[in-house]
């Protein structure tokens, strides 16, 4: 009779956390409102301070561009922003009707490193699933948490660098900074978590790997010896 590990059937439970945790990632990243700058009066105006003939309107009751929607709510001025401008590979401010961040190849290389992860992570919750014995769990079985951490281990300081990349291009074409429109405390916490929670799987998996007696190598050990 096979026997089984409660360890098995936790990273198995773990492993559907963490997958739930990694779609969630790109959720923080896609889904925003716009970009916002705070202010206390009803109608307001930002000025470029490198070049003042360079303005941003925003008004409650009007829009500034037919392309763009500016609105004050809550004391701050927001405009719609498309996600095209954060696919750009250019940086253009000056117009606010065509804001360009120039930030595709970061925003590219999260989202390949996210999906690899929830792939890899899909992978794993089968495999577990039709292998859920001790005597199955191999050293290549270890493998998987370990690129699920080197892979939002990647996203986590890209999402650093692009933090303080968004005040820096604000900052370098004369504008104030406007709020960052993700939660980036939320979403580098969300991915600390997750990163936490693969490193979990991890050691509980190598507790049973080790139990095991280095798994698989021990099998085709004792095959070799009974053909000697």
């Amino acid at each position: 009779m096979c026997e089984y590990y409660w360890s098995i059937d936790g990273v198995f439970l773990l492993l559907l956390l963490n997958g739930i945790l990694i779609l969630n990632v790109p959720t923080e990243f896609f889904w925003f409102n716009g970009i916002c700058w705070a202010s206390s009066v009803a109608n307001f105006t930002i000025v470029n301070t490198k070049n003042s003939a360079l303005i941003y309107y925003f008004n409650a009751t009007s829009v500034q561009s037919p392309v763009v929607d500016t609105t004050l709510e809550n004391g701050y001025g927001c405009m719609k922003v498309e996600l095209s401008a954060f696919l750009s590979t250019q940086i253009q401010l000056n117009e606010i009707a065509s804001l360009q961040f120039g930030i595709r190849n970061e925003l590219l290389t999260i989202a390949f490193e996210i999906l690899s992860a929830f792939i890899v992570n899909l992978w794993y919750i089968w495999l577990l699933y039709y292998r859920r014995t001790s005597r199955t769990i191999t050293a290549n079985n270890l493998v998987p948490p370990l690129f699920i951490i080197a892979a939002l281990s990647s996203v986590f300081w890209i999402v650093i660098s692009l933090s303080y990349r968004w005040s820096m291009i604000w900052k370098q074409y004369g504008w104030p900074l406007p709020i960052i429109p993700i939660n980036e405390t939320r979403l580098l916490a969300m991915l600390s978590i997750d990163i936490l929670l693969n490193w979990i799987i991890f050691f509980l998996l190598h507790s049973v790997f080790s139990r095991n007696g280095n798994g698989i190598a021990k099998v085709i050990l004792d095959d070799e010896n009974k053909e000697d």
